[in-house]
């Protein structure tokens, strides 16, 4: 059940940390954050994080799914597409190129003539992510990212 509130008035928002992705119009996306977003806060100590360098990732543009390694989302990506891809003859994932994750996943999909939909394969991971016992059963790897990225959570934060 839903509650409508009709204008519940401005909200105090301080400090503001936004988390951002460097996508492919990166600069462009934070400047205009900046310009129309944040500058509404100038009250408040507002603080811009931007993924990739948060996790020590500073030569390639950087998603939230690139917290996972290669070989962990594209075990998800077979678990959502097993059918098309075997339809399609692939027996392996092969990801080329070093831009983000889901774009080198959408790129082979395409090729394939799959259409690609992260938000399905954010579902199986968010379902396996639920399923472990602890962190440990992450790839090491998604662990130290995702500890960078909490640490400058909380950092950002406190």
């Amino acid at each position: 059940m839903y509650r409508c509130i009709i204008d519940s008035g401005w909200v105090d928002v301080e400090p503001l940390t936004v988390l951002v992705g460097k996508m492919e119009a990166g600069k462009t996306s934070l400047q205009s954050l900046v310009k129309k977003w944040l500058t509404r806060y100038d009250a408040a100590e507002a603080r811009v994080l931007t993924l990739g360098p948060v996790v020590g990732v500073t030569d390639r543009p950087f998603a939230i799914e690139d917290i996972f390694t290669d070989d962990f989302y594209t075990k998800r990506v077979w678990q959502v597409y097993s059918k098309e891809l075997s339809a399609a003859g692939i027996k392996n994932i092969d990801l080329k190129g070093s831009d983000q994750l889901i774009a080198r996943v959408q790129r082979e999909l395409s090729n394939a003539n799959i259409s690609f939909n992260k938000g399905s394969v954010a579902k199986i991971i968010r379902r396996d992510l639920i399923a472990m016992k602890s962190a440990n059963d992450l790839p090491a790897e998604t662990q130290e990212r995702a500890a960078k990225l909490i640490e400058a959570i909380v950092q950002a934060t406190s």
